[in-house]
């Protein structure tokens, strides 16, 4: 671990961390990250995190949010353990600000900029638990992906410019 002055800001979470963390070059510019996640977050959409020369500062630079709310079912309904390690799981992701487990209802707040509803699926699937799957609650989530998607992409093209290259 590097000493305290030796760590730089994380473009995602603003957390402090060392150099070597999850890096990243962007644009000739070094970066590194606290986790894999917010590596992705940026990966996905770095114009939501960074600006470039002469364009606005990027929403996540402006200070902003973008508080979500969902409501997950799953199969079926975990075991106290299961729901006290999932919920663990959740809180240990970057922008989630709450979890509520009741019975096969998982409902999660947190913030768009810094988590996605496919980033939390996957971690609910890590913790060994399944997702109910009938072809609507798979429809659902599908739109939610892409709506979130498009969100994302229309305020990274909202600072000037997106961090896709065509």
């Amino acid at each position: 671990m590097s000493a305290l002055n030796d760590r730089i800001r994380g473009p995602v979470c603003l957390m402090w961390v060392d150099p070597q963390e999850h890096p990243l070059e962007h644009r000739g510019i070094h970066y590194a990250f606290c986790s894999q996640q917010c590596r992705e977050r940026f990966l996905a959409n770095p114009g939501l995190y960074v600006s470039g020369a002469g364009y606005h500062a990027a929403a996540k630079q402006q200070g902003r949010r973008v508080e979500r709310r969902r409501r997950w079912q799953l199969k079926r309904a975990p075991s106290d353990p299961k729901a006290e390690a999932l919920h663990a799981a959740l809180n240990t992701m970057m922008g989630v600000d709450g979890v509520h487990i009741a019975g096969p209802l998982v409902e999660v707040e947190y913030d768009l900029l810094q988590a996605t509803a496919a980033q939390i699926e996957r971690c609910i699937e890590r913790e060994g638990l399944r997702l109910r799957a009938s072809p609507w609650q798979r429809l659902c989530r599908g739109w939610v992906h892409y709506v979130e998607d498009t969100q994302v992409a229309n305020m990274a093209d909202s600072t000037g410019h997106s961090g896709h290259h065509h």
